[in-house]
């Protein structure tokens, strides 16, 4: 069913919604305050209700979980030996009351500075209380050696890089201060590298060839003065020879005999006989 509207001055009906082409807009009874505490109140969340959730968290314990101490490879601690947790724990939790807890633990934070435990106690826990073995042990004082070693050499390789850098920056500011003094072009530059370049090798290869020559030229005496040395050495072992075997041989006998001669004839006498 359609709801019609009169017109008072000219009898028309026309239906519910109908405005009047000159007819003036109408005016909210609503003040622009009211509609933006409106808004206000439509879109943002109650503060209020947030604040008082927020005071009424509160801890009533606080549950200690005790884990295993194990052998650990941090390459940082001093010394060969480093502690660190295991993945075993005691399911057994220590509960204390949270206020109490937060007294003691603020009592003992003022002044307090932990201190680093020694080498040789960390030894001894881990030896003892962790029931690590030897091999165990030094298969972690290897993996922190290694790693120590790694750390180190990256570090120089970082360090060696950056001066590298610099040393870069620095010759690249000197060539272009180089030419803007002197006026001369990159170009032009380059090319009188490449001729000093060219200039270096051409000496070095005639260096090269006079030693060549030297040497070929010194062989011959050196075969010479070899033969010599051989000559000689060919005549002194002849010498030798023959002196061994005249000392070898037994004196003349002054009457005019040899006794070689006489023993040799009474040898044969007797063996006739």
């Amino acid at each position: 069913m359609m709801n019609l509207t009169t017109d008072e001055n000219k009898g028309h009906y026309h239906p519910t919604g109908y405005v009047h082409p000159n007819a003036k807009p109408l005016k909210s009874c609503l003040s622009n305050s009211n509609l933006s505490s409106m808004n206000r109140t439509m879109t943002e969340p109650n503060l209020s209700g947030m604040t008082k959730m927020r005071r009424n968290i509160s801890f009533h314990r606080v549950e200690i979980r005790e884990y295993e101490r194990a052998v650990g490879v941090h390459p940082v601690s001093s010394g060969c030996h480093s502690l660190t947790l295991g993945w075993e724990y005691n399911p057994e939790l220590t509960v204390l009351d949270f206020e109490l807890y937060e007294e003691d633990r603020m009592k003992r934070s003022k002044g307090y500075k932990v201190s680093a435990v020694p080498d040789i106690e960390r030894g001894r826990l881990l030896r003892y209380e962790a029931d690590a073995t030897k091999e165990e042990l030094q298969e972690a004082k290897r993996e922190i050696r290694v790693t120590r070693d790694q750390r180190r050499r990256t570090n120089q390789l970082l360090q060696h890089k950056q001066r590298e850098k610099l040393e870069e920056s620095l010759q690249s500011a000197k060539r272009k201060i180089r030419r803007f003094v002197t006026g001369t072009s990159k170009e032009k530059e380059e090319e009188k590298l490449w001729r000093n370049a060219e200039e270096s090798l051409k000496k070095y290869l005639s260096r090269e060839d006079a030693s060549v020559s030297s040497s070929s030229g010194s062989i011959p005496s050196m075969c010479e003065s070899l033969e010599n040395v051989k000559n000689e050495t060919e005549e002194s072992t002849t010498a030798a020879s023959n002196t061994e075997l005249s000392s070898s041989l037994p004196a003349e006998d002054p009457s005019g005999g040899d006794d070689w001669e006489f023993s040799y004839a009474a040898e044969t006498s007797l063996n006739g006989a």
